[in-house]
């Protein structure tokens, strides 16, 4: 009988990391399901693009929340259950599947790399309360460490190893470094997140302004008072899926679910000399050899320019 693996997805970065996971897998031993949970702006369209076109898994399935899915698993037999992150109350309720899962996370950008994350919510109250389950580790506060968690699928293990070396016997690297995967994937990536009909210039000087995903801040005043548009021959302001729905009157690329580093790469690769505006974004992180130049407007950017110096 074929054993039952299983593949959480929330965001497209999620999607982009399963596809690398997946790529190793043995198809005559193992049955392959895609969950997708639709936590993201445009998630609907996306999903119905993955359905129709990525033939590549034996099922796909759709659930509203993450807890629906869990509960659809637990009455269900799952051998491998493949998730985002182990962090707090995430943590907890992985757990209810059971021990006779093995459960693995697989990186989520920077905050693989923080030391301890518990800053995660806008509540000051709600923050110092993680934080202090997390130091008396009755909360898991470090992407990997969760006690139901049998191992971590990074894009730098070296990095994380650096800064987690306790962690190290838990880390694995993926297959394909994340531009290997990008291009193993292109052709269906680009028809999903429909690359071809972004007009995109080439031989041009390009400012890509990126927000992050926090709901509190104007990021159109930051994107007015942070980049000169007249330095440049195009600008583009891309929003974080979790906040594309608040600048639809901004947004200039066709399809805001999409990863900013396919258009990066697709800038870079047609000869456009481009600047990226940011605030501490894993696309930096993943990118920093390719080329763009990179301002962070972010507040704090110690521990973030720590770990792109690991990556260096």
């Amino acid at each position: 009988m074929k054993k039952n693996t299983v593949y959480i997805c929330t965001k497209p970065l999620q999607y982009f990391n399963c596809l690398n996971l997946s790529a190793t897998v043995d198809r005559n031993k193992s049955k392959l399901t895609l969950i997708l949970i639709p936590n993201f702006s445009n998630s609907e369209y996306v999903i119905s693009k993955i359905k129709k076109l990525d033939k590549s898994w034996d099922d796909i399935k759709e659930f509203d929340t993450k807890e629906k899915a869990i509960f659809f698993l637990k009455k269900n037999q799952v051998e491998e259950v493949y998730v985002d992150n182990d962090l707090h109350s995430e943590g907890a309720l992985l757990g209810k599947l059971g021990t006779n899962v093995d459960f693995y996370v697989y990186e989520e950008g920077v905050g693989s790399y923080r030391r301890f994350i518990s800053n995660v919510t806008n509540s000051k109250i709600k923050n110092a309360l993680i934080y202090i389950l997390g130091k008396a580790k009755i909360f898991n506060s470090i992407h990997g460490a969760g006690k139901y968690t049998k191992g971590i699928f990074l894009y730098n293990k070296k990095a994380y190893d650096f800064i987690h070396p306790a962690l190290s016997y838990k880390s694995k690297e993926f297959f394909r470094d994340f531009i290997s995967n990008y291009e193993n994937n292109r052709d269906i990536l680009d028809e999903i997140f429909e690359i071809k009909k972004i007009n995109l210039p080439s031989r041009k000087k390009v400012a890509v302004f990126l927000t992050s995903n926090n709901r509190n801040i104007d990021f159109e005043t930051e994107f007015l008072n942070n980049v000169h548009v007249n330095d440049y021959e195009l600008t583009i302001f891309k929003s974080h899926p979790n906040v594309s729905d608040l600048y639809g009157h901004l947004n200039c690329v066709a399809t805001q679910s999409i990863l900013a580093e396919f258009i990066i790469l697709k800038l870079l690769a047609d000869s456009n000399q481009v600047t990226i505006y940011h605030y501490n974004c894993s696309a930096v992180m993943y990118l920093l050899k390719n080329g763009a130049d990179e301002v962070n407007l972010s507040r704090n950017t110690d521990e973030f320019t720590r770990i792109c110096n690991l990556w260096r």
